[in-house]
């Protein structure tokens, strides 16, 4: 910040011990603290000295409040003050950092976030009091509230000036640019000058795509659900799955969007229906592929990649996606014709099919059952070679499988209460006349294959992860480095030719940086057209069920990070903004983890689960975390209560 012309108070930076010296003492470490404070500060100035955490501060989470910050008014202070700050951080205190600045007795301070962290409006939001900023971060006190574009929010204190406000204002644009993320600022005001404390990545909210990267683009160009994510430079130019390949596309920071005018394409053969001889034949393949891993090479790289896409093919056909939706809407009207409650009967016939999710379901409980038992390894290693490819998204082929983390899920899960019940009730067709029987077995059939397909992808993906680490590995390339390579830059590597590994870090920088970017769901002739928020309470669609459930709002944040699914606290309306096969796959039927009075809120979408509750798909209706809510169905709506 310094060197970037921000003013901020004069400033001793102390790196971690680690970073050092390893085999330093924790005494000795703030026994040099105190040499270097007596060298840099005067002896008549009050000092603060502040935690510096490698997890605080981050993109990812602030950590706000758990370590120390300890003022000293003296030589004599500092020694103990930097103890106890390096105590704060545990037996992990070799990473921790220590800063030391002047304590700044100031007029007023503040806090201001780029963006509000409360809702999901985009002007600037800047929190005042008439004390120390220490008291605004820990919630002390009601701060004054100014709102970029709307003015003030609350009060209008007569010892914030104008100028100070558009000071304020344009230094957010700066920080912004200098850390290429919404930021979130702690600062101090003293006879009018404006000192920065301290600046960090907001860990709520998304920067805006530079309006450079698409004022030039015309005609329509769409960010697919399935592909909502960055491509790193391997994948896109190795194009594992073939879809960029047959597709017009653009790549945008890494993101890659489609032509409206492209249309999937429609294979004349019905191969596309034999769904089985098509699983066997790309499971076996992918299966002697994973056998013979040891050998892998750039040739039997490529030959995967071939494989895949074929399988991807099959999956990627309108043929069947026609013939799904035509299965659906049938069996939706032969419903409604015979009974009043449609919506339900729909749902109870939809349960208990015998997926691959289903089955792995039912055999982690029964994992669970043989912790601790003589032959539970052997069990785990069979329960891993069934679904241990799985993926949190079958098309980012870097995304880790089942078998990277079950250890640790079995960790997270082992010690709660194990439900045996099925809890799904079982679908008895005499209930049916013989044509809905008919109907219900087909579409059964097909939710079958659209859960199985997706599988199919996951063990396609990876293999081909499987191999890029084995050819990582025999070229002598930094871990997780190889992704950050084009396809052809990494054929010259396995040829002994010189490839330059600063380009691909800089590559590695840039994939980071662009995740922070809120992307356009569309961009048309140049305008990027976002998602924007709803205001309304009411949120249309199509009802699969009626009723109602009421609970706290959890935010899923990423649906492919296992761990956050798992740990959602038990009775919560989970809201994602898009669906992946981890979610449906996780949902074990065990006490504690998803207890039936949890559904799911994807793009304003809720998914029923052994409950009477509200189907409803379409919209795209933002809750904030924690949000207290109750939701209540009729036939094409959902209601959010006036409580809410």
């Amino acid at each position: 910040m310094k060197k970037n012309g921000i003013n901020i108070p004069a400033t001793l930076a102390v790196k971690c011990p680690a970073a050092w010296k390893m085999d330093v003492t924790k005494e000795e470490v703030c026994q040099e603290i105190e040499n270097a404070v007596k060298k840099h500060f005067s002896i008549s100035e009050e000092l603060i000295v502040r935690s510096s955490f490698q997890k605080e501060d981050s993109q990812e989470t602030s950590m706000a409040g758990v370590f120390e910050s300890v003022r000293v008014k003296s030589y004599e202070q500092v020694m103990s003050a930097s103890c106890q700050v390096l105590d704060s951080a545990g037996n992990d205190w070799r990473n921790m950092g220590i800063i030391v600045q002047p304590y700044i007795d100031c007029d007023f301070s503040g806090i201001m976030f780029s963006a509000s962290p409360y809702d999901s409006g985009k002007d600037i939001v800047i929190e005042f009091a008439d004390t120390s900023c220490s008291h605004l971060v820990k919630g002390d006190i009601t701060p004054d509230l100014y709102v970029d574009n709307r003015g003030w929010i609350r009060e209008n204190p007569g010892y914030v000036s104008e100028s100070v406000i558009r000071d304020l204002t344009d230094a957010e644009r700066r920080l912004r640019e200098l850390l290429n993320a919404n930021v979130d600022v702690e600062f101090c005001v003293s006879e009018g000058t404006i000192i920065f404390l301290q600046c960090r990545p907001m860990t709520t909210g998304k920067i805006k795509i530079p309006l450079d990267s698409v004022k030039n683009i015309e005609g329509i160009w769409i960010l697919q659900e399935e592909l909502s994510l960055p491509f790193t430079p391997l994948i896109r130019t190795l194009d594992p799955s073939g879809l960029l390949t047959e597709r017009p596309h653009i790549i945008i920071e890494n993101y890659v969007y489609f032509s409206s005018e492209f249309r999937l394409k429609s294979i004349d053969d019905e191969q596309w229906k034999d769904w089985d001889s098509i699983s066997q034949h790309y499971m076996g393949i992918f299966q002697d592929l994973l056998d013979r891993k040891e050998k892998a090479d750039i040739e039997m790289l490529e030959s995967s990649v071939q494989i895949y896409r074929g399988a991807v093919e099959s999956y990627m056909n309108v043929n069947w996606f026609i013939y799904r939706k035509t299965c659906y809407q049938e069996l939706i009207d032969a419903l409604k014709e015979k009974f009043e409650n449609y919506q339900d009967v729909f749902f109870s016939v939809m349960h208990s099919i015998d997926t691959i999710n289903t089955n792995k379901r039912k055999d982690f409980i029964k994992l669970l059952q043989n912790k601790g038992t003589s032959d539970f390894d052997e069990k785990k290693a069979l329960f891993l070679k069934k679904y241990g490819a799985e993926t949190s998204h079958p098309f980012y082929i870097m995304c880790k499988s089942l078998a990277d983390y079950l250890d640790q899920i079995i960790d997270i899960i082992g010690e709660r209460e194990i439900n045996e019940e099925a809890g799904e009730p079982l679908y008895n067709s005499r209930d049916f006349d013989e044509n809905i029987c008919a109907l219900i077995e087909r579409y059964r059939k097909v939710v079958q294959r659209t859960e199985d397909d997706d599988y199919l992808l996951c063990l396609g993906s990876y293999v081909i992860r499987n191999l890029l680490q084995k050819i990582e590995s025999k070229l002598n390339l930094q871990k997780d480095s190889i992704w950050f390579y084009e396809f052809h830059e990494l054929k010259d590597l396995a040829e002994g030719k010189k490839v330059s590994s600063e380009v691909a870090e800089l590559r590695r920088k840039s994939f980071e940086s662009c995740k922070n970017y809120d992307m356009p769901l569309v961009i048309e002739n140049g305008v990027g057209v976002y998602a924007g928020s709803e205001s309304k309470s009411t949120l249309e669609g199509v009802t699969v069920s009626q009723g109602y459930t009421s609970g706290k709002v959890y935010v899923l944040k990423n649906p492919g990070d296992i761990f956050e699914i798992v740990n959602i606290p038990s009775g919560s309306i989970v809201y994602s903004n898009w669906i992946s096969p981890v979610l449906s796959a996780y949902f074990f039927n065990i006490k504690g983890l998803i207890i039936p009075e949890s559904s799911i809120l994807s793009h304003g979408a809720i998914l029923a689960r052994e409950m009477h509750i509200p189907a409803v798909g379409g919209i795209n209706y933002r809750f904030e975390d924690g949000m207290e809510i109750q939701l209540n169905a009729t036939e094409g709506k959902v209601c959010i209560s006036d409580k809410a």
